[in-house]
């Protein structure tokens, strides 16, 4: 929800650590960039970057399409610290040697499963902090944003393309659980229609 999400922000400067402010700044750069996934976010490049447009246009680890996503202030404004912190690097993040191989898929699996250990390791602490009822993971970015754009009013559809999904059905069946309430919030919303007939 929101107000966990700001429960989370406002744990971002008691953590003493630098590496775990990295780390959350991480999973907030995937819930502002329409739910990129970690292997995106890991191996998201400056070239990928595009701060003229406010747009990332990216060839995604698991499907391997490029796909575009909007950048918003709050986007933009975590990708500035990554620049602080990593700007003179190949990666925005930072985690992956300058000569990585994108182009190796099992490299890129193996990097994945390997960075994602130690930040799952912060993720879980701040979520127990949180009293979260499940472990906090990179992940979750992903659907805490779709849901919260559902329930905000986007389209399926529109979703389904920001998230990089094959196709809506895949979106649709993902997030099957939430589209109810949402249609229900649309009905009083949007149909509320004032003409009904009445007794004299």
């Amino acid at each position: 929800t929101e107000k966990k999400l700001q429960e989370m922000a406002d744990l971002y400067p008691l953590q003493l650590r630098e590496r775990s402010r990295e780390y959350m700044d991480m999973w907030f750069l995937s819930l502002h960039t329409c739910g990129l996934r970690f292997s995106d976010i890991l191996t998201l490049q400056w070239c990928d970057v595009h701060f003229d447009e406010r747009m990332i246009r990216k060839v995604v680890v698991k499907t391997k399409r490029q796909i575009e996503i909007p950048l918003t202030d709050n986007a933009i404004e975590l990708l500035k610290r990554f620049w602080q912190r990593n700007g003179n690097r190949r990666f925005v993040c930072g985690l992956l040697p300058e000569n990585f191989d994108l182009n190796d898929d099992l490299a890129v699996y193996h990097a994945c499963l390997h960075k994602n250990a130690s930040i799952k390791t912060c993720l879980k602490r701040i979520g127990k902090l949180m009293n979260l009822p499940f472990n906090l993971g990179m992940h979750c970015a992903r659907h805490t944003f779709a849901v919260l754009a559902l329930c905000r009013g986007i389209e399926v559809k529109k979703l389904s393309v920001l998230l990089g999904h094959s196709s809506v059905l895949v979106t649709e069946k993902t997030y099957a659980r939430f589209i109810p309430h949402v249609l229900e919030q649309e009905v009083n919303d949007k149909l509320q229609f004032e003409v009904i007939p009445r007794n004299q």
